[in-house]
C-alpha cells in the first residue's frame, strides 16, 4: 500500500521547516547579540536585531507551521516524518541562552 504522491512534498517541507526550527533554536541558545539581557521584551527591541521575545515568537510560528504540515500529512495517510521532526514541532523554546564559551 503506497503512500499518496503528495507525501514526498509534505515530507520535504517538514524537513526543511525542521532545519529552520533547529537553526532558530540554536541562535536563541547562543544569543550572540545578548538580546536576553539587553532587549528581552518587544517594546525594548534592538532596532536591527529585535528582541528575545520576538525571536521566541518567530520560533513558535515556525513550529505551528510544521505542526500544520504534519497534520496534513497524517490526514492523507503519509508515513511519519520521524521523531526528530515531531520533536522540532513541539519542543519548548529555550527559556534563556546557554552558557557563553
Amino acid at each position: 500500500n503506497c503512500p499518496p504522491p503528495e507525501c514526498k512534498d509534505l515530507n520535504d517541507k517538514s524537513k526543511a521547516r525542521r532545519g529552520k526550527i533547529k537553526q532558530r533554536y540554536q541562535e536563541l541558545r547562543e544569543d550572540k547579540r545578548n538580546l536576553f539581557k539587553n532587549h528581552y521584551y518587544k517594546w525594548q527591541a534592538h532596532p536591527i536585531y529585535g528582541s528575545w521575545e520576538g525571536h521566541v515568537e518567530q520560533l513558535r510560528g515556525w513550529q505551528r507551521g510544521l505542526r500544520n504540515i504534519l497534520d496534513e500529512a497524517r490526514s492523507k495517510g503519509c508515513p511519519s516524518a520521524g521523531d526528530d521532526v515531531n520533536k522540532a514541532a513541539t519542543e519548548d523554546p529555550p527559556s534563556q541562552p546557554g552558557p557563553k564559551p
